[in-house]
């Protein structure tokens, strides 16, 4: 299990981390960290992920004796959605609230460096592979299920991303289907979910021409508009 607190920032890195996640090294204390967390975070997934709602309505938290990834344990203070400090006895200011990391390792937000977040069928009934053996075959096989599930891209990579934070994946690059079949559709969902998600998680996204640019005319167009979008 991982247990993890996000910092809302969607642009912050190492000196200020977007997500400090606290992983059992042992026994974590996971219900006095559910108490220490209070009203202002909310559970992603049960005993996993929390997050805090809005980087306007954050509090104050200091982190007490997690272990660090590349030395001994530490606190570590978080002062409007940023890591602010890090160190041993840190003082709490007024209201803070602390969360008992005996026991835990804190580490960055986890990247993933390459997903397809728009084709996810995540949610739907299971689908048994029909593909065909070849790369062609398994691209028209899977346009056609997207076609007839009628998936929103919006929704669909909603759903993911969301999955992803709860397991403590706060970055993630993916590619993006554009092309003639579909035009731009998945990449508008795609966009529409990166920024009503911003809170929890950075999302860089790539044009992907899955179905070819030499032999789908039309899709080099759509791929310089998307670019620009």
């Amino acid at each position: 299990d991982l247990l993890g607190l996000a910092s809302l920032s969607p642009t912050g890195r190492i000196a200020g981390a977007t997500a400090l996640h606290l992983m059992p090294l042992r026994r974590c204390p996971r219900e006095r960290m559910l108490r220490g967390l209070g009203d202002h975070c909310q559970r992603r997934q049960p005993g996993r992920f929390f997050a805090c709602n809005r980087r306007d309505t954050m509090t104050e938290l200091l982190v007490r004796g997690a272990r660090l990834w590349d030395g001994p344990a530490a606190d570590i203070a978080i002062d409007r959605g940023r890591i602010a400090a890090i160190g041993s006895d840190l003082p709490a200011g007024r209201g803070a609230q602390a969360i008992d990391a005996s026991g835990c390792l804190g580490i960055p937000g986890l990247v993933d460096g390459h997903a397809h977040l728009d084709k996810t069928l995540l949610g739907t009934p299971w689908h048994p592979h029909q593909g065909g053996p070849t790369i062609r075959d398994r691209i028209d096989n899977e346009r056609e299920v997207l076609r007839r599930l009628e998936l929103s891209p919006e929704t669909q990579s909603a759903r993911l991303v969301r999955d992803m934070v709860a397991r403590g994946t706060t970055h993630a690059r993916t590619d993006v289907d554009v092309g003639v079949e579909v035009g731009r559709e998945h990449l508008h969902g795609v966009l529409a979910m990166r920024e009503s998600n911003r809170d929890w998680t950075d999302v860089e996204i790539v044009a992907f021409p899955q179905s070819g640019v030499m032999i789908q005319p039309g899709t080099l167009d759509l791929l310089d508009i998307a670019v620009l979008e």
